[in-house]
């Protein structure tokens, strides 16, 4: 086990807020029991206002981090 897949620690730091939304710009990505989970925020153009917000999330076997098989263990 480690931290990402037992602990549901972000795969990918972000750290610039976005000037025109609500929320840290670029990709987030996480495990949560079996499945993967990526949010991502984009900007165009600054300083213009326009921001886009993306989710997603699918079924994975194993922590791509450590390995471990996840769901029905």
């Amino acid at each position: 086990m480690c931290e990402h897949c037992e602990e549901g620690k972000s795969l990918i730091e972000r750290n610039t807020y976005g000037h025109s939304s609500d929320g840290y710009v670029g990709i987030d990505m996480w495990i949560e029991e079996n499945r993967i989970e990526v949010d991502a925020i984009g900007e165009v153009g600054y300083p213009s206002k326009d921001s886009t917000y993306v989710e997603g999330r699918t079924v994975i076997n194993y922590c791509p981090i450590c390995g471990r098989k996840l769901g029905g263990e």
